[in-house]
Formats: structure tokens, C-alpha cells, sequence
């Protein structure tokens, strides 16, 4: 009867940690720091792209709107692969998005698409949120 109850005991915690693991997964992403911060980039160039000319909205508008949400796409989906090389592989694809946008915002600026002052503080972001990214990564793959 003893060994009955210490296989359930087992039993039960390996079912829940099965379930912790399979919770972890289904919202981890979430809970990360720079996916939290990108989604706030993301959001920030949704914002300023509202000041560009309605002409530019197939040009650098959706451009940047694509770039911007490419970064935290990436980290969530490298978050639900397989192993610690794919998440760091899809965390690079985020850093080159990042960069790529970084570069549309320079040109949106330089062009005049809206007043200089309201680039300032999203291009801040975006070197912000790359040396965070960076820093990851070396720590990541150290």
C-alpha cells in the first residue's frame, strides 16, 4: 500500500510540473523585460507614424510599423522554440528589425515626415532598447 501512494505522490508532481512548464511557456514571453519594452516601442511608432502624411502610409509609415512590431514577434516566437540557439538566433533577427527601423526613423526625420522634436524620444528608445538587446545576447550566449 506504501509504494501505491508514494508512486501517486510522484505522479502528482510530475503533472504539476508539467503543467508549471506548459503555464510558462503559454505566457513566459510576457514576462520578459524586453518584450515588455519592445511592445511599448512597437506602440510608440503606431503613435508617431499617426503624424506622417496620409501619402506616406504605403511608404516609410508601414514600413516602420512592420519593423517596430517585428521585434517583439521575434522574441516571442524564439522564447517558444526549441533550445536556448533558436531563441538566440530569432533575438538577433529582433536586434536586426530594431536596427532596420532605427534607420527609417533617421530617413522619416531627415525628410521631414514630422517635426523633429517628436522623433527624439522613440529614436532614444530604439538605442535604448538595442543595448539592451545587446547585452542580452552576450550574456545569453556566454
Amino acid at each position: 500500500m506504501k509504494r501505491v501512494d508514494e508512486e501517486s505522490r510522484y505522479e502528482i508532481i510530475i503533472i504539476t510540473s508539467l503543467l508549471k512548464l506548459i503555464s510558462s511557456i503559454m505566457s513566459g514571453h510576457r514576462e520578459q523585460f524586453i518584450w515588455k519594452r519592445s511592445v511599448q516601442l512597437a506602440i510608440s511608432c503606431y503613435q508617431l507614424t499617426n503624424h506622417f502624411p496620409k501619402s506616406e502610409l504605403y511608404g516609410l509609415t508601414n514600413q516602420m510599423r512592420r519593423s517596430a512590431v517585428s521585434v517583439p514577434s521575434n522574441i516571442a516566437e524564439g522564447y517558444g522554440r526549441n533550445g536556448k540557439p533558436e531563441y538566440i538566433r530569432f533575438l538577433h533577427i529582433s536586434l536586426g528589425s530594431l536596427r532596420e527601423l532605427d534607420t527609417q526613423l533617421y530617413i522619416a526625420k531627415e525628410v521631414g515626415l514630422a517635426s523633429p522634436e517628436v522623433f527624439t524620444p522613440v529614436m532614444r528608445e530604439v538605442d535604448e532598447l538595442q543595448r539592451i538587446l545587446v547585452s542580452a545576447l552576450q550574456k545569453i550566449e556566454a
